[in-house]
């Protein structure tokens, strides 16, 4: 099964009976909404479950963009633009990836190579 982009969830239950989850989730493009009856549930929400911003100098000077992971929703607002990925945990991979496939010109920076646990993106008005 491939990742499903676009999804929102709208609500989750545990069937104990069935040892199943159930999941509901609605496409955020179509409006669709979706079924999945699942065994396993992973939730991903960073280590510390809120985004975080760190202070850096001129920021507030900046005129594009500047979102956390956790707001993403779609590379289609950044096609032609130039972005900037900070961080390269898993967010940041998949956000670069994601945002070169709506034909956003994605470059990442990494502060070390050890596992980031935010990831913040700026997108570059061309």
């Amino acid at each position: 099964m491939k990742p499903n982009y676009f999804c929102s969830v709208i609500s989750s239950s545990y069937d104990e009976a069935k040892k199943k989850w159930q999941i509901e989730a609605q496409n955020t493009i179509s409006g669709d909404i979706k079924v999945y009856i699942l065994e396993f549930l992973v939730v991903a929400t960073s280590e510390n479950c809120k985004g975080f911003i760190p202070k850096l100098l001129r920021l507030d000077n900046f005129e594009g963009d500047i979102i956390h992971s956790s707001e993403y929703k779609s590379g289609l607002a950044y096609q032609g633009k130039q972005v900037l990925v900070f961080g390269s945990a898993n967010s940041g991979m998949e956000i670069a990836y994601d945002l070169s496939n709506f034909g956003a010109y994605a470059s990442i920076v990494a502060r070390s190579p050890i596992h980031l646990s935010f990831s913040l993106y700026f997108s570059i008005h061309a």
